[in-house]
């Protein structure tokens, strides 16, 4: 179950800029973020150098970023690919996922001072952003390991995208699905909607449509890379808010006989509720045949209560959605 957990849930290997769509994506945002900064000009340094020689403000300069505070590094390969966009060349001395200290030496920059300047706030804000989510994920990950085999994941409720959740996988956790595109998971409004539109049991409905569509589905998965050479199997997950729904999806689910795998989100169970209902699916044979995933309302506070549950996978939207900003800081240090 382990293994295949992973293959269902951890797509960070695609979020590398090896990856012609990740690095895409990449590029334009921050190709966004800088020009939304800009507006066409960094006001202050056109200001400050206005008055002087334009040979002297082409001078060549170093910047260096330090560490002010100990973490998970992230964000490094995407800070490299941002200052080749903007003509800045970088050495590195920590690359993602290394643990970092306060004033830790991370990275020298080499430029154009006004392109140094310009670039430093988005730099810093990527950086800061991804080795934060990085860092809580990895505390995280650590406090449960002695606990359970339970995985830990990100949610949707991001920011800033897979480069949110880029950082999650660098920080040891899971990314789950990258978007609407890449899996089915059926969720509360899309039941409450089947109701709407006169379907007594929505979970019959959702675990035949899937009977019947699962083939076109995996045509389309591998129309768009995600083959099993990629490591995405096909599977679905149907969103349940009490132990009775779960075991009603769950026996519809086995009674299909499904060709593809099965997964279900135990919405805002408490610890006692969703300790219950690992129960009853294991007195009943179904542990292994269908993963429980936990999520709502899990902190960082009560997450080791969920892992002492027996769920397969607690998904936690606080490491993208609340993770604190890690500090860094640039500094010039030499010109010309």
């Amino acid at each position: 179950m382990s293994s295949f957990l992973l293959k269902v849930f951890q797509q960070g290997p695609l979020l590398s800029l090896e990856n012609k769509e990740y690095r895409l994506f990449v590029q334009r945002f921050l190709n966004l973020q800088l020009e939304e900064d800009l507006r066409k000009r960094d006001l202050t340094t056109s200001l400050l150098l206005s008055g002087i020689n334009s040979k002297q403000t082409r001078l060549r300069g170093k910047a260096e970023i330090f560490a002010k505070q100990a973490g998970i590094l992230a964000g490094v390969e995407e800070f490299k690919l941002f200052c080749g966009l903007v003509g800045i060349s970088v050495k590195s001395s920590a690359e993602d996922g290394e643990t970092i200290h306060s004033g830790d030496k991370i990275l020298v920059l080499s430029g154009l001072i006004p392109d140094l300047l310009k670039a430093e706030r988005v730099g810093l804000d990527l950086l800061g952003r991804l080795s934060g989510i990085a860092t809580i994920t990895n505390e995280l990950v650590q406090k449960i390991k002695k606990i359970a085999k339970t995985k830990i994941s990100a949610t949707r409720k991001t920011l800033w995208g897979n480069l949110d959740k880029k950082a999650v996988f660098i920080g040891g956790g899971l990314t789950h699905r990258l978007g609407l595109w890449q899996a089915v998971l059926i969720k509360e409004n899309h039941l409450t909607a089947l109701e709407n539109l006169g379907i007594s049991d929505p979970f019959l409905h959702s675990v035949k449509s899937i009977s019947c569509q699962s083939a076109e589905t995996l045509r389309f998965l591998r129309s768009h890379r995600q083959s099993e050479r990629n490591g995405f199997p096909v599977f679905f997950e149907i969103e349940v808010e009490t132990m009775g729904d779960a075991v009603h999806a769950g026996e519809l689910i086995l009674s299909q006989n499904l060709k593809v795998a099965a997964a279900l989100l135990l919405d805002n169970f408490s610890p006692r509720e969703a300790r219950k209902t690992v129960k009853v699916f294991s007195e009943n044979g179904w542990q292994g045949k269908i993963l429980l995933e936990a999520s709502g309302g899990i902190t960082p506070s009560n997450i080791q209560d969920y892992a002492e549950t027996g769920v397969d996978l607690i998904s936690i939207g606080f490491l993208t959605h609340s993770a604190k900003h890690f500090d860094f800081s640039q500094r010039i240090v030499k010109m010309g």
